[in-house]
């Protein structure tokens, strides 16, 4: 299904992170090695455009701790989740995510031949156990076929899989919280088989056929991101907080309404909202 996207003039804004010796080139590298690929992705016949994604949030997607305090924000290329007092006697882990939408609002939904390009930073904060990263989700009835490109700080893995996505894993002790780290997917056709080439900080997975019957991403598959903390009954303090920035679909700029909720982002805590301030200020 073909989708229209306005073409929004480049932020030059970044997030001002520090970084682990080396990330801040390996960004950038990893960033031309995409821009390289767009002429690719426009031959293959990709989603086009005339009118900017916005992002829809999607706030406990996954509710075990339902006492918890979170709030999230979004605007322009950036959306930032922090849930913190997640704290409870029982229960595992929280979830939040987003997708990219049509301009009306409606989800964008990309089919088995639309070929596309999704690329961003993401930044974690926070003691909880956690992990973020990219998302893809299959249409119903396969709504259950999720594949990640995942971050964990925990131990720093750094791997892809889930669903019918080609597995492959970056490898660990690669990320760390606090760090921003630049992470893409493209879906493609080489050789006449989809696959895709996952990418994180100037590393190339290579082109990754799929083997599932279909021979590709599910009808009507969601793209966006994905958030999730885990309970810790021993810590009352216990949160997280993630910035999803320089969002881009087929290397344009996403543009989304700001919208905080709820209410202020003075909820924020742990620094989300300093961060996205000092973003704006850049």
């Amino acid at each position: 299904m073909k989708v229209n996207v306005f073409l929004w003039p480049v932020s030059c804004c970044r997030l001002k992170v520090n970084h682990l010796p080396g990330t801040a080139g390996k960004k950038e590298a990893s960033k031309l090695m995409l821009r390289k690929l767009l002429p690719i992705v426009a031959l293959l016949g990709i989603v086009t455009a005339a009118y900017a994604q916005d992002i829809r949030a999607i706030p406990r997607m996954w509710n075990d701790v339902p006492t918890s305090e979170l709030s999230w924000y979004k605007g322009g290329d950036t959306i930032g989740f922090s849930d913190q007092k997640l704290s409870a006697p029982t229960g595992w882990a929280n979830r939040h995510d987003w997708r990219l939408t049509n301009p009306d609002g409606s989800p964008l939904l990309i089919g088995p031949t639309d070929y596309f390009m999704l690329e961003m930073d993401i930044t974690s904060y926070g003691p909880a156990a956690h992990e973020a990263g990219l998302i893809t989700i299959g249409g119903p009835p396969m709504d259950w076929a999720d594949g990640r490109i995942m971050v964990r700080p925990s131990d720093g893995e750094v791997s892809c899989w889930g669903g019918v996505s080609p597995f492959y894993m970056f490898g660990k002790n690669m990320y760390s919280t606090g760090v921003t780290a630049h992470v893409g997917l493209l879906y493609t056709n080489e050789g006449g088989l989809n696959g895709v080439h996952y990418m994180y900080n100037g590393i190339d997975s290579g082109f990754l056929p799929f083997t599932n019957l279909e021979q590709g991403l599910f009808p009507n598959t969601q793209i966006g991101g994905y958030f999730q903390a885990l309970n810790n009954p021993n810590n009352p303090d216990n949160g997280a907080a993630i910035v999803f920035s320089n969002i881009r679909f087929n290397g344009q700029p996403i543009s989304a309404a700001s919208i905080p909720e709820p209410g202020s982002l003075a909820l924020l805590g742990t620094g989300l909202a300093g961060l996205l301030g000092l973003r704006r200020r850049r």
